[in-house]
């Protein structure tokens, strides 16, 4: 077993295509074929197969994928703590994050993290909770940005978020002060997903309001869409992007979701992914209770 296979078998899962496994890390296609061919005979077991729409991993290779990237993650903290006790900073620094989070705030992040560390690369994955979820444990990303608590992982809290009420413009809720559970009893409710669900069910119940449910959407985008177009009204986190067409309305009571960057372990961090929470921590104006150093 050699580094370069397990980035060869890590990279056909990510890319799903020989060609672009072997473009990704500058290997040939015949080259990334043999490396995967050495792999599975030094481990005597099959980790893949092709379908139509690329690989399907077998289940020896669903649980093997994630080692693998464990032992890819440690190589590469090696690199960067050797390029560091040289007087550099480099590395790979991958974030995993929804939308509505890498659209408020990922831009300060990003744009303070590269005046301060040019050298080291930023990668985004964009998905819904439970895949983010899922890429920070399965070491598919480093960090990730998500609602709190997390109980996988260790966290540190970046901020409390607010939730509005959506609703058309000339809407009649459009005009109030504010708006509480009742507002929603009788209106086309669209509800939103990705996580979201049972805080507001949660709202909602403690008035013993069960909504009339039109759409169950996962993006904030989407949802407002609709609302939008008068197919119904919600709730989204103050930090939505609101297109023209679409009023935001205060809660009583308040709803609101805490949101947090969560890693691993803050034991086990790359000197990069360390600089980048350090960075974190300076745009959110957040400590933890021993700040890691880059």
């Amino acid at each position: 077993m050699t580094l370069i296979q397990l980035e060869v078998f890590v990279a056909i899962i990510e890319t799903q295509s020989f060609t672009k496994a072997g473009e990704k890390l500058g290997l040939t296609q015949s080259a990334v074929s043999h490396a995967l061919k050495n792999l599975e005979q030094a481990w005597g077991v099959k980790l893949l197969e092709r379908n139509r729409s690329g690989f399907v991993l077998m289940p020896v290779g669903q649980r093997l994928l994630r080692y693998a990237r464990d032992i890819l993650r440690l190589n590469q903290s090696i690199q960067e703590e050797l390029a560091k006790e040289k007087g550099l900073l480099v590395g790979t620094v991958r974030i995993g994050s929804f939308p509505t989070a890498s659209a408020a705030w990922l831009p300060d992040v990003f744009a303070a993290f590269h005046d301060i560390y040019p050298s080291i690369e930023t990668l985004l994955l964009e998905g819904g909770y439970q895949d983010i979820h899922d890429w920070l444990l399965n070491g598919h990303v480093d960090i990730a940005l998500l609602p709190l608590p997390q109980a996988d992982f260790d966290t540190l809290t970046l901020l409390e978020e607010n939730y509005v009420a959506a609703v058309p413009e000339g809407h009649p809720l459009a005009d109030q002060t504010c708006c509480c559970p009742e507002d929603f009893r009788d209106a086309g409710f669209i509800m939103p997903l990705a996580g979201s669900e049972s805080m507001v069910n949660e709202w909602l119940s403690s008035r013993q309001v069960t909504p009339t449910v039109v759409f169950a959407l996962d993006y904030t985008t989407t949802l407002l869409s609709m609302v939008k177009r008068g197919l119904g009204v919600s709730l989204v986190p103050v930090s939505s992007q609101i297109p023209a067409g679409v009023a935001t309305v205060a809660l009583e009571p308040e709803l609101k979701r805490t949101i947090g960057l969560a890693v691993r372990s803050f034991q086990t961090l790359s000197p990069a992914v360390k600089a980048m929470i350090s960075v974190f921590q300076t745009v959110f104006a957040v400590q933890l209770q021993e700040p890691p150093s880059p």
